[in-house]
């Protein structure tokens, strides 16, 4: 079973499964949004990821994440979850 272990910076989880560190996302709980949902490579494709934005809908009643343009798995997982594509593109920037 997943558990979400609070960390010290802003609403930011470690998320575990039997004490192993597997992931981590945060929440900004004012405008409840899920920030930066991330499963190890070795762990995803275990519903996880699913797990994890059931029990942050629950607790923090997020609605709305942001999710690069092209994730098909991810993007699949949130529409099962309710999720709906508001605006179409995410551009990832930086300055070199």
């Amino acid at each position: 079973m997943v558990e979400l272990v609070k960390n010290r910076i802003f609403i930011e989880y470690d998320i575990r499964v039997n004490e192993e560190l597997i992931g981590r996302v945060g929440v900004n709980d004012m405008t409840h949004e899920i920030i930066g949902l991330e499963i190890f490579d070795q762990y995803q494709n275990r519903g996880y990821g699913t797990e994890v934005v059931k029990k942050l809908i629950e607790k923090h009643g997020c609605d709305c994440l942001t999710v690069k343009d092209g994730n098909d798995i991810a993007i699949h997982v949130y529409e099962k979850l309710g999720f709906k594509i508001t605006q179409p593109l995410y551009h990832f920037m930086e300055r070199r």
